[in-house]
């Protein structure tokens, strides 16, 4: 091995196990994106002499992709393991242990850090905890060098039988210092934002990702993101953010963008000079971000709107008040008010989606019925629902553990099935609630008539709105004429 300057050439492969995730949900239209987090190691490893490589599996077999690792013949295979794809991660793991018996394997990613003892397993070396740029840099430092491991920080890893961990690597406090990361155009190229978007689907051509900031000032219970990001918030400046949207828009020909910070707007100050700052390049994409309905308002949403944003995500989970006060950050907020920020977001023109949870263990038929009502008569655009999951590292794991009706980790996507024991309503019922919600939400005379009125005052979204239609139509969800209801011709 060598190298952080002993030369020699060391290959890294980073990988993104997918296979089980990737691809249209029914009732989430999940989107495809690009594999941000290794891509900005990967690059930052580069100017260290590095030789690195990126594979994201996609809907590939798990021997296709391992024999795309062993092609490469690398020197350190790092995973990324979040909580769906671990059993994914180890499986890569051990086979690429047989293929290549020097290879180091390396995991970081959500569950790695949240589950730390995953350093004792045979096939794992190392554990990367934190944030992974600096940390993985040193590891390889320190292998290369012969310098001990306890000098590197942000690492768990097995010594005689016992785990070890180290103090955690100072975060990166200048963002604006590291390189733009590098992308694969074959990647961005099959990258989709799916559901009701501008550009639609069928109209992206190259889709990226882009974080302004690191951070969220929120503790919501069910987040994992604090197991890495904690609630310090770092920002790049909005010259640097602006600099590489242009560079995708002529390097990569990429026309739409998921904003992939937690909480676009936690600052406000900071999101409209951003903002304006992406408004006076014009640059020719669109964006999608997520912010919090506390702290939405007017002002903000016409800055995004002139930046070119189409939609604004909001993560609702509910309007129960035992989910908005013992769940959600800052109480969460009720119908009455989230309906008058919605308005005032959609007056500016810009697309809103919102996101519920279900399946918490106290949730009763009563409340899911009530739910129910209330998203039926909600001043959004697109709904999203998702069923509880405690994920390792978070609040809502050490309070709800003992609810767990699984230890498959690979249904632990939000999507596919309850995962936590209701002794009120049984997981067969939670789907059928959610089949409702949407049933009730997108065929409501409400939510039809909210598309007519969108589209004659915002035209630029009516191709968007018939595309969304047909996928919904194409689920069984939707079951009027499609160009019927946006009120226009196809």
């Amino acid at each position: 091995m060598k190298n952080s300057q002993g030369i020699e050439t060391v290959r890294v492969c980073l990988l993104e196990p997918t296979a089980n995730v990737l691809g249209l949900c029914t009732y989430g239209a999940h989107n495809i994106l690009e594999p941000l987090g290794l891509e900005y190691i990967a690059t930052y490893l580069e100017r260290y002499g590095y030789e690195c490589a990126v594979i994201q599996q996609r809907c590939d077999p798990r021997e296709k992709v391992l024999a795309g690792i062993a092609a490469l013949k690398p020197s350190v295979l790092g995973i990324s393991a979040q909580t769906y794809n671990v059993g994914d991660a180890l499986w890569f793991a051990r086979a690429a242990k047989e293929e290549l018996p020097e290879v180091i394997v390396v995991l970081g990613g959500y569950h790695a850090a949240a589950v730390p003892e995953l350093a004792l397993e045979p096939e794992v070396d190392y554990v990367i905890v934190g944030e992974g740029e600096i940390a993985l840099e040193k590891l390889l430092a320190a292998i290369s060098n012969g310098r001990p491991l306890c000098e590197v920080p942000g690492l768990a890893y097995a010594e005689n039988g016992q785990l070890r961990e180290n103090p955690r690597c100072e975060r990166i406090r200048d963002l604006d210092s590291l390189p733009f990361p590098e992308r694969n155009p074959d990647i961005l190229r099959q990258c989709r934002m799916h559901g009701l978007m501008l550009p639609p689907p069928s109209q992206q051509t190259y889709v990226s990702m882009v974080t302004a900031t690191r951070g969220c000032p929120y503790s919501c219970t069910f987040c994992s993101s604090q197991i890495i990001w904690n609630h310090e918030i770092r920002q790049r400046s909005p010259r640097n953010v602006a600099d590489e949207l242009e560079w995708l828009s002529g390097t990569y020909s990429v026309n739409a963008v998921f904003f992939c910070d937690l909480t676009f707007n936690a600052d406000k100050r900071y999101a409209i000079a951003l903002c304006e700052e992406i408004a006076r390049r014009d640059v020719p994409i669109r964006f999608y971000a997520m912010c919090n309905l506390h702290g939405m308002d007017r002002e903000i949403a016409e800055a995004m709107a002139a930046a070119k944003c189409s939609k604004i995500g909001y993560g609702v989970e509910s309007f129960t008040d035992a989910v908005r006060t013992n769940m959600k950050a800052l109480g969460g907020m009720d119908l009455e008010h989230t309906n008058a920020v919605l308005d005032e977001v959609c007056a500016a023109g810009v697309l809103a989606k919102c996101y519920f949870i279900i399946g918490f263990p106290w949730e009763t038929r009563e409340t899911l019925t009530q739910l129910r009502e209330d998203v039926a008569i909600l001043h959004a655009d697109e709904i999203k629902v998702t069923f509880y999951v405690p994920f390792p590292g978070t609040r809502g794991y050490e309070l709800h553990r003992s609810y767990l009706i699984t230890d498959d980790w690979s249904k632990f996507t939000t999507l596919s099935e309850p995962v936590v024991r209701n002794d009120d309503v049984s997981s067969d019922e939670l789907k059928q609630f959610r089949q409702s919600i949407f049933d009730r939400f997108y065929n409501s005379t409400a939510w039809l008539e909210r598309v007519r009125w969108r589209t004659m005052q915002f035209p630029q979204y009516a191709e968007a709105f018939i595309e969304f239609q047909s996928f919904l139509r194409s689920q069984g969800i939707l079951r009027a004429n499609v160009n019927d209801d946006v009120g226009i011709s196809g």
